[in-house]
């Protein structure tokens, strides 16, 4: 079965596209172009999800595409006393993820703000998850890229994430494709959040630490310029980074 979305919108509020199936394989197509500013925000929510392009997929997502054009224009993702709770512009989850596309383009400015957000709640652009419970759960090809003229990580909290793209999987089969990476910034890149144990980084994967890498894994970060500030707050346990590559947080 093959799903193709698109959607050519002028206003920067309002746009939100899921689609939550529990068949077996599908292919998909999300595509939202966007001739305005975009805001995202999540307030006051509890493990919440909110994002552009979405798919919740109880088995395979196989040969899916997600792609979010601002046609120059600015994106702001907002997350304000938040727990639990996930944000980004496409979003995909599923039991397996094979042949997988993730793409944010064509933006000016990219700003990212979590304040007052804790207990492990994630703000991203493009996100993938295939640790969903269960039995062993895989990636077996993704590319996901960020391209915008300037990022800013900012805010406050404890034991968040903020990235460009994330990856969160129990392993990369051994008969995978290249799972790549992609955060491409001609501008500046800021990261200034304030908190402790929380992760800032273009490009992250999170693997399940019982299982293991067997296919290939490139992560690809380039900016014009990189301002990484650490208030005295962030002494305990955060990491800023470009690449970021670890067993379970």
């Amino acid at each position: 079965m093959r799903f193709i979305n698109t959607l050519l919108f002028s206003v920067s509020t309002g746009l939100f596209f899921t689609l939550d199936v529990y068949g077996n394989s599908w292919l998909l197509t999300q595509t939202t172009i966007i001739n305005n500013e975009t805001s995202l925000s999540q307030i006051n929510a509890n493990q919440a999800k909110q994002s552009v392009n979405s798919i919740n997929l109880g088995n395979n997502a196989i040969n899916t595409n997600q792609n979010f054009n601002s046609s120059g224009n600015n994106l702001n993702l907002s997350q304000d006393t938040v727990r639990f709770s996930h944000q980004a512009v496409n979003y995909i989850a599923a039991a397996d993820i094979t042949e997988a596309r993730q793409t944010v383009n064509n933006v000016d400015s990219i700003l990212l703000t979590q304040n007052n957000t804790t207990n492990n709640s994630v703000q991203t652009l493009n996100i993938a998850v295939a640790t969903e419970t269960g039995t062993h759960k895989k990636i077996d090809k993704l590319t996901q890229t960020v391209t915008a003229n300037s990022v800013t990580f900012s805010g406050t909290g404890s034991n968040n994430i903020q990235a460009g793209n994330y990856i969160k999987a129990d392993s990369i089969s051994s008969t995978a494709g290249d799972v790549v990476q992609n955060f491409n910034v001609t501008g500046n890149v800021t990261y200034n959040l304030s908190g402790t144990n929380n992760l800032q980084a273009g490009n992250i994967l999170i693997k399940n630490f019982n299982f293991s890498v067997n296919g290939n894994l490139s992560q690809n970060f380039s900016a014009g310029n990189v301002n990484a500030i650490f208030s005295e707050t962030d002494t305990n346990g955060s990491v800023k980074a470009a690449n970021y590559f670890a067993e379970k947080l």
